[in-house]
């Protein structure tokens, strides 16, 4: 994948940590929506999947972003053209929260400014985050997969991060105030899964050195579930990143770091013999931590499924403690 223009990224990283939405009157954004749902349409009816997912996902995601109408009938229409057929499924044991979540987080993340989105590349800047010193933007493709939500015995399009296409994240350091010099891209491989969605990087000093080390979470999808990596990076001479550590969580769990630098990685699990993946019914939860220059084990516990209950929001939700 060709990297997106310095330009565009430069500005679509300043509209991203300022949060601000594309300056536009309100007919001009009905103006715009109509013309990706139409470019969604052509590119169905032209057979060119990579094109009409790109403009379906711009194009919810933008809608739901900006809290306008969304014209459902005819998204269905689009979604239906591509003959989209249920390749996962989500347990009918998890919680209705963690299923709205789940499945409405894929939407959002492709809410991001016009400048942001590269229709030569079909890539989007789907976050971006500075801690003065050094930037982090994470770029992707999206791709529509069909998911059996059991729990409703329903299906839903989710709209995740192409995992063929690898995502990359863009790294480099800040000169008054916006993107200065860049350091060469950093892949994001999956082993071609596709990723449900990243969460915004974080910086924090987690090994003491004084320098940031910048945190990329993502949630990835593979059968009949997901998982969560985290890796942790570090700069490099002013002029790279590399990876430092990677957490890989097991079946339905999570790899996240919080603000003390301790790292938490859960997995699903059986509490007996027998049950079937989509019942397991615990989580066993491990605490780590950065301390006398290695990583070590300080926790270890089991509990009831956080999916089965809102207990998972402090564990799924963005920077949640």
């Amino acid at each position: 994948m060709k990297l997106i223009s310095r330009f565009v990224l430069a500005v679509a990283f300043l509209s991203l940590v300022s949060s601000a939405l594309a300056d536009r009157t309100a007919d001009d954004g009905a103006l715009e929506l109509e013309r990706l749902l139409r470019s969604a349409e052509e590119s169905a009816a032209g057979g060119d999947r990579r094109k009409t997912d790109f403009y379906v996902a711009r194009y919810v995601g933008k809608s739901l972003g900006e809290d306008r109408p969304m014209d459902t009938a005819r998204i269905k229409a689009v979604s239906d053209r591509l003959g989209l057929t249920p390749t996962s499924s989500l347990s009918p044991l998890f919680h209705e929260s963690f299923v709205s979540w789940f499945v409405l987080s894929t939407y959002h993340q492709w809410n991001v400014p016009e400048r942001g989105a590269d229709e030569k590349e079909l890539s989007m800047i789907l976050s971006g985050e500075t801690d003065g010193r050094h930037f982090a933007q994470i770029v992707g493709s999206p791709v529509l997969r069909s998911w059996a939500i059991l729990r409703d015995q329903t299906t839903s399009v989710l709209h995740l991060v192409d995992g063929a296409r690898k995502p990359y994240v863009i790294t480099g350091t800040m000169k008054d105030g916006k993107p200065g010099a860049y350091f060469p891209s950093y892949p994001i491989d999956t082993g071609g899964s596709d990723i449900h969605s990243f969460q915004r990087p974080q910086f924090l000093d987690v090994d003491g050195d004084g320098p940031n080390e910048i945190a990329i979470r993502y949630t990835l999808t593979k059968g009949d579930g997901f998982s969560q990596v985290l890796e942790l990076l570090r700069v490099v001479g002013e002029r790279k990143v590399e990876p430092w550590k990677v957490f890989r969580s097991g079946p339905e769990g999570v790899a996240r770091i919080e603000s003390n630098g301790d790292v938490v990685v859960a997995a699903a699990f059986a509490s007996r013999p027998g049950l079937g993946h989509l019942s397991w019914d615990q989580t066993r939860i491990e605490r780590y931590r950065f301390k006398n220059g290695a990583w070590h084990k300080i926790e270890e516990r089991s509990q009831a499924s956080i999916l089965h209950s809102k207990e998972f929001e402090k564990y799924f939700y963005e920077r949640s403690e």
